[in-house]
């Protein structure tokens, strides 16, 4: 079954995801990314991110699917919709507003 989405209550985190999010399609590193993972993500991956995410269309709707606080900080995923597809997302933000963990696929 496919998640639902509950309310927003991280709206300040979901811009950051959704600034994170609009940097790849760009093709560029998103802010704030620690450097153990701003390390994954070299030029080339950038380059594919934004061919791949032009053929998705622009975000239609960003929905929270769930929000919850560990150790290491914050753990949200989302769902992206685009104008052909829909990504899931997720993201753990530690406590200095970093991420330390940035990841999507498919739907």
């Amino acid at each position: 079954p496919r998640p639902r989405a509950t309310a927003d209550g991280a709206r300040a985190l979901t811009a950051q995801v959704r600034a994170a999010m609009a940097s790849c399609a760009a093709g560029k590193l998103p802010d704030r990314l620690e450097p153990a993972l701003a390390a994954s993500f070299p030029a080339p991956m950038l380059a594919y991110m934004r061919e791949n995410f032009a053929e998705t269309g622009p975000v239609r709707a960003v929905e929270l699917l769930s929000s919850k606080a560990t150790e290491s900080g914050r753990r949200l995923r989302y769902r992206f919709r685009h104008e052909n597809d829909s990504l899931l997302v997720s993201a753990l933000i530690d406590q200095d507003g970093q991420f330390r963990e940035l990841g999507f696929g498919l739907e």
